[in-house]
């Protein structure tokens, strides 16, 4: 059998106005003109970025985070641990780090070609 929901007046008149709020809220948003004052300053951000992921203590670090986690999981798997537990726990981590070793290849492939002058 299926239930009914009972909400008082007080209940509604809540929702109404969170319906309200929120349809003020997302008109607002799409009514408001955003433009970029001032792009000139993203070279700037973008050069300190790929700078401090290209940099050496960086890479020093992914590289013994990479070493570590090898050898979490051969000791895991010198333990007994089956194979599914081993990559569910390993994975994300090896993921990560390898994404952020790469980051510094990934941001200047899609940054390359930017250019924020007239």
């Amino acid at each position: 059998m299926n239930e009914l929901t009972v909400i008082s007046e007080k209940e509604k008149t809540q929702l109404a106005w969170k319906k309200f709020f929120m349809f003020a809220l997302l008109f607002a948003c799409a009514v408001t003109p955003i433009f970029a004052q001032d792009a000139t300053g993203i070279d700037g951000a973008v050069s300190k970025v790929t700078t401090f992921l290209s940099s050496g203590a960086i890479t020093a670090v992914c590289l013994i985070a990479l070493v570590v986690e090898a050898i979490g999981v051969v000791v895991m798997g010198k333990q007994g641990a089956d194979v599914q537990s081993i990559i569910s726990k390993f994975s994300p981590w090896v993921v990560g780090t390898v994404v952020l070793l790469s980051a510094n290849g990934i941001c200047n492939y899609f940054l390359a070609d930017l250019s924020f002058g007239d």
